[in-house]
């Protein structure tokens, strides 16, 4: 979980996050979303996440939203581990 109540209730846009963007439009139309809906949209897709995709921006971005099993294992995977 997020260490700061904020980052669960912040509003994110969700072009600056191409996978994510991607994956909400399964769900919704809308253009923003807060922490705990993009970290609810993560966790469910977790497994088809194209980890090829995710710049080191939404990597970051997903670390704040508590996402730390996803970076760690997409790293292991960048440096052929």
């Amino acid at each position: 979980m997020p260490c700061h109540s904020s980052v669960w209730h912040g509003m994110y846009v969700l072009a600056d996050f191409p996978v994510l963007e991607a994956l909400a439009r399964e769900r919704t139309q809308a253009a923003k979303l807060d922490g705990r809906a993009c970290f609810s949209i993560y966790m469910d897709a977790f497994e088809r996440i194209d980890r090829q995709a995710l710049s080191q921006h939404e990597l970051a971005f997903m670390a704040v939203l508590g996402q730390q099993r996803l970076d760690t294992e997409t790293e292991e995977e960048l440096n052929g581990k």
